[in-house]
């Protein structure tokens, strides 16, 4: 992986619409120490755009070290177990949490 960066701008490209259905959500990914960065995730009308800034508001906000988020990923670190074990936080909705992995392809 290049960047998490370059990870977080590509996200459009790996957008399930047809799990978004008509859901409207904005998340906020706060990655913190070296290599991190704010990136808003916004999904509605079935397309997904992502910006490097913090949000008015965000539905969600997801708060980890990049190293934890690179190893997310890059599929070497679940982020339930990220969660359970204090590694990722969250503040907001919860079941945005959840629909994450249904909203974005694998790669």
């Amino acid at each position: 992986m290049a960047s998490l960066d370059s990870w977080f701008m590509a996200l459009p490209e790996h957008f399930n619409a047809d799990s978004a259905g008509s859901l409207k959500a904005v998340y906020f990914f706060d990655v913190t120490g070296e290599g991190g960065g704010q990136y808003t995730v916004t999904v509605a009308d079935r397309a997904c755009t992502v910006d490097k800034a913090k949000p008015q508001r965000a539905d969600l906000t997801v708060t980890l070290a990049a190293p934890d988020m690179t190893a997310i990923a890059a599929g070497e670190l679940d982020p339930t177990t990220a969660f359970m074990t204090g590694r990722l936080r969250v503040d907001g909705d919860i079941a945005l949490a959840m629909q994450l992995s249904d909203l974005f392809l694998r790669r």
